[in-house]
């Protein structure tokens, strides 16, 4: 072994000794000190609780989307901002829908001519053809009659003829004309629909909660451009495993922490997905909260489940020394003082901890 080992070893031994010297002397003053509280230990029913992890998000959200495949030109709003129904969000590059628009309107204008016109050759044609009816009809008596020859009613009776199947075929070129003038209206209506698409604006109001679009960008009817919270009020989504899915009902009231507080939200059960989540096993919970401060959607929670009642030994956060990484109680050994002991320690209990080993029913701290 070399020199440099040997030290070495040395050296950690007198590590060693040393803290055990000082743990031997803290204990040893600690059983001179005074005292003011005393705690016979007596196991006391709990009802545990299991935490099931989840984030805070919003009751009511919804994502907005362009209508139309446009660029970017404006945008007037970022995460955070409040904003009312009706206001301007993105201004999209509008040159090409209002190209459209102006189309479809001189489509419009067309059509309409063209139904003015063919309805003026109708009427003028209809007086005519109202003439021929009547030369027939009197030809046609006159006829009767032995006035007339029969050459005379036959250009009658041909022009009637000519002159209805003329009226017939103008009364279709009528109505083809203002089927297409109906046409061409739908057209500068949908026309003018995308143009105001354009101009993205809010449905509802409510708080801008992401962005993922800028100037410059391609909008498309795909992507999600902002994200808008239309409601103050929050909920936890947490995943509940399988075993314990049982044990949560629709309306029941249950607490929620939120992120590192310590205070606990009294949250109502306000969905159960009724498909577990084929990886993690778990239902998806949705529990409503109550209004608070400091709350924001994207934090982390905790649901707390309650399961069954166990007898634990709980004592005050404040008899329990830390030394390091241990934990360490003032047991009194005889009615002269008391001695220190390791214990394991649990979950916290407010201002309370459980205590998992080391202690026995009857023994007596002091802190």
């Amino acid at each position: 072994m070399s020199a440099f080992c040997r030290y070495k070893s040395v050296a950690v031994i007198y590590v060693i000794m040393l803290f055990m010297i000082l743990v031997s002397s803290y204990s040893d003053a600690s059983e001179t000190t005074e005292y003011q509280k005393t705690l016979i230990v007596k196991p006391i029913p709990v009802k545990e609780i299991y935490e099931a992890m989840g984030t805070i998000r919003p009751l009511a959200e919804s994502n907005i989307h362009s209508q139309i495949s446009a660029k970017v030109i404006d945008v007037l709003v970022s995460a955070g901002d409040r904003v009312d129904e009706g206001e301007l969000l993105i201004r999209l590059d509008d040159r090409e829908v209002l190209s459209k628009l102006e189309q479809a309107k001189e489509g419009f204008a067309i059509a309409g001519r063209g139904v003015d016109q063919a309805i003026k050759i109708e009427e003028d044609l209809a007086a005519e053809f109202a003439q021929a009816e009547s030369d027939y009809n009197r030809s046609g008596k006159l006829y009767k009659d032995g006035i007339n020859s029969k050459k005379d009613f036959d250009q009658a009776k041909t022009r009637f003829l000519r002159m209805k199947s003329q009226l017939e075929l103008l009364k279709e070129r009528v109505a083809s004309a203002k089927a297409r003038l109906r046409q061409a209206e739908q057209e500068v209506k949908e026309a003018e629909l995308f143009a105001e698409y354009a101009n993205i604006r809010a449905l509802n109001a409510g708080v801008i909660t992401n962005r993922s679009i800028d100037p410059g960008d391609l909008a498309t009817p795909a992507q999600p451009l902002l994200t808008i919270q239309t409601g103050l009020t929050l909920r936890l989504e947490a995943g509940v495993r399988e075993s314990l899915i049982d044990r949560i009902k629709i309306g029941m009231s249950l607490g929620v922490r939120i992120g590192s507080k310590n205070e606990v939200l009294n949250g109502v059960v306000e969905e159960i997905e009724p498909y577990a989540n084929a990886k993690t096993r778990s239902f998806l919970v949705k529990v409503t909260l109550p209004e608070a401060s400091g709350v924001y959607p994207g934090m982390f929670g905790r649901l707390l489940i309650p399961l069954d009642t166990v007898d634990v030994v709980l004592v005050p956060i404040e008899a329990i020394i830390s030394i390091g990484q241990l934990k360490y109680v003032n047991l009194i050994s005889d009615k002269n003082g008391s001695r220190r002991i390791y214990v394991k320690t649990g979950k916290k209990h407010n201002d309370k901890i459980e205590v998992l080993s080391g202690l026995e029913e009857g023994d007596t701290i002091v802190y």
